[in-house]
């Protein structure tokens, strides 16, 4: 009989990186991006006096994110006598660095759709005298030393994704340093890659990888060239998952031909072809499925009471299916063709209602096999999501609820019944793009589970598990703030102008908010919002410019549309100046709760509802996030498993 296989390009691609190595460019993306924080690691004290001008100079530094460290000549070198005139001269230098970047703003606008806002302090430190005579006699210089500093300049960049802003409100790993495009690897920003290692009862442990990159763009940022203000992508997604102890994959490629317009109504056009190849668990039995999808999508922004977006997508699929259920000697082997939709909703609820985000997705599809001992079906599904962080500072309750439901009609195969589990896929947090929200959702979520392996099992065989035709589930997880084991992303550093240094701890995470009313980063951050507003003003113009329209008519229009995203920008830069942490480990508490049902009669189908708690950690370290933990079912049906290890380990936001 034959089988579909793993393509050749993930398994060269995921093969190659065992899980020692995977977590070894774990440890180095988190060493990476350390340097930017280690200020906040000192135990001395930032001075702003007057006491310590003609302090001689031992290092200068500048955080950047990553590490990557442009050339940049400074007012200030190792060497001088310290003086506080100089310090508003080198915060210009640095802000003139970022801005002059030649890739900055091609690369967060135009390639990633994202704007960043930038503050810039320093902290500077004295010496204890032994290790400034050690510094001097390193130099050749003797005698008598006098006291000396250390200044550290830290710029504070603040990131906003303009397309997907109900990603803004939702806790993920985040960084607060700029980054010095032109300095970083010219592969990394080509292919943006995101990676992470899995670990499932059923699918084992799991690598996962995934690169995107605008083919238009990709030579430009080769070779590390500005790039121009083109309203049109052609983007190449590749990624997957491959199993490390078990035979399953997950191969997904996207290619499509895009038209984003920013700030208008209908934000964005698209023409799509993509490929899935994959080899999963179900039930008690293996999938092997090749699918193709050819169609187009569509993404409104109405910016009308939270509405942030509304996607909507329509494609043929054309199917190749391999089945195999345990204990059964009729194997499902047929192709089929497809018309799929589904339409995606991302909303925010105003401040009295949580000050939350919200997603609802619907999926349909029709299905014709080709195989005559198979029938026509239909399937529809739906999902909604709410995620909100419940507090006023940093130290939030983060609590997330998923409800979703679904059922089918016709006489649909045992491969496109649903079955519960672990479904590896996070339903408020991927892109609309992502492969686990095109895919048809599986079934209910039931994490207590292996991958895909909750059935309607048949009461008269444990080998053979069937699917349901309906189900609904209702989950819940809810992570608990430690107050010692966190670190607000952006401080409530005392903050009055560009020629003070900061004064008081250099430990960032543990500063307080000061009683006497006065301004902080905090304050400044969430005020440059206005003066972003009209740098994307100007950047839009330039585009309407450079495709023809008049300076009298771009200039107006571009205003217009930079006032409609940046209408949702404000709250975003709220909350994530205010409640967002640069690490933070939390107790995590896990709720399932749900039903699969299948044709027949009681007593030959077990439909019992299953109910499942467990616990873990949830820890979010810069660019990283880890969540573990164990949920076991308490109420189930016969021949259940009592419970299931689930482990994750993910990386975003690499530059």
């Amino acid at each position: 009989m034959k089988q579909t296989h793993c393509p050749t390009w993930l398994t060269a691609l995921l093969n190659r990186i065992p899980p020692t190595i995977a977590l070894l460019l774990s440890a180095l993306a988190l060493a990476v991006s350390a340097p930017g924080q280690t200020a906040q690691r000192q135990t001395s004290e930032c001075r702003a006096d007057l006491a310590i001008d003609g302090f001689i100079v031992r290092t200068v530094k500048v955080e950047w994110r990553g590490g990557w460290q442009p050339t940049l000549p400074l007012p200030i070198a190792p060497g001088d006598r310290f003086d506080h005139t100089k310090l508003s001269p080198a915060f210009e230098a640095v802000r003139k660095a970022i801005n002059d970047d030649p890739l900055q703003a091609g690369l967060e606008l135009h390639s990633r759709g994202s704007f960043s806002f930038l503050k810039v302090d320093a902290c500077v430190t004295v010496v204890a005298p032994g290790q400034c005579n050690d510094h001097l006699a390193s130099l050749g210089q003797t005698g008598a030393a006098p006291n000396c500093v250390d200044v550290t300049i830290r710029p504070f960049a603040v990131r906003l994704d303009l397309f997907q802003a109900g990603g803004n409100l939702i806790p993920v790993p985040r960084a607060n340093r700029p980054t010095a495009y032109n300095a970083a690897p010219k592969p990394l920003l080509a292919f943006n890659p995101t990676f992470g290692v899995e670990n499932d009862r059923t699918f084992g442990v799991t690598q996962t990888g995934r690169i995107s990159t605008d083919l238009l763009n990709l030579p430009a940022l080769w070779q590390g060239a500005p790039l121009p203000a083109r309203t049109t992508k052609l983007q190449l997604d590749l990624g997957g998952r491959k199993a490390l102890n078990e035979p399953f994959y997950q191969a997904n490629s996207r290619l499509a031909l895009a038209r984003r317009a920013t700030g208008q109504p209908v934000e964005e056009l698209a023409l799509e072809a993509s490929f899935d190849s994959q080899q999963d668990p179900l039930a008690a039995g293996k999938h092997f499925n090749n699918l193709a999808r050819v169609g187009g999508n569509v993404q409104f922004r109405p910016r009308v009471a939270g509405l942030n977006g509304i996607n909507l997508s329509g494609q043929y699929r054309w199917a190749a299916h391999r089945f195999y259920n345990n204990g059964d000697m009729r194997p499902e082997l047929t192709t089929e063709q497809a018309f799929e939709g589904r339409a995606l909703i991302d909303a925010r609820l105003p401040a009295r209602a949580g000050n939350g985000a919200v997603r609802a997705g619907v999926w349909f599809d029709a299905s014709v096999p080709t195989a005559q001992a198979f029938k026509s079906y239909q399937r529809l599904a739906v999902l909604a999501g709410y995620q909100t962080e419940l507090g006023k500072n940093e130290q939030t309750v983060g609590l997330e609820i998923l409800a979703g439901g679904g059922r089918t009609w016709g006489t649909p195969p045992q491969y496109a019944r649903f079955y519960g589990g672990n479904l590896l896929s996070n339903f408020m947090y991927d892109a609309a793009s992502a492969p686990s929200l095109r895919a048809f959702p599986a079934g209910p979520l039931l994490r207590s589970f292996g991958y895909a392996q909750a059935g309607a099992g048949s009461m008269s065989s444990k080998r053979m598990t069937n699917g349901g035709t309906s189900y609904w589930h209702l989950n819940l997880n809810a992570s608990l703030p430690i107050p010692r084991f966190s670190c607000p992303l952006i401080p409530p550093l005392p903050f009055n102008d560009d020629t003070s240094t900061a004064a008081g701890a250099a430990n960032l995470c543990h500063i307080k908010r000061p009683t006497n009313g006065g301004k902080t980063l905090k304050d400044v951050l969430k005020g440059l919002v206005n003066s972003g507003e009209n740098l994307l003003a100007g950047q839009i113009a330039e585009e309407l410019t450079g495709q023809g329209m008049q300076d009298a008519q771009a200039e107006p229009e571009a205003d217009k549309r930079a006032a409609r995203v940046f209408n949702e920008i404000r709250p975003a830069m709220q909350f994530i100046v205010e409640k967002a942490n640069l690490y933070a480990v939390k107790p995590l508490l896990m709720f399932d709760l749900a039903r699969l049902n299948a044709p027949g009669t009681l007593g030959i189908f077990d439909n019992r509802t299953r109910v499942a708690f467990g616990g873990g950690l949830q820890i979010t370290l810069v660019i990283a996030k880890f969540e573990f933990g164990y949920i076991r079912t308490v109420q189930g049906a016969a021949n259940d498993p009592r419970g299931n290890f689930v482990t994750r380990i993910y990386f975003q936001n690499l530059f």
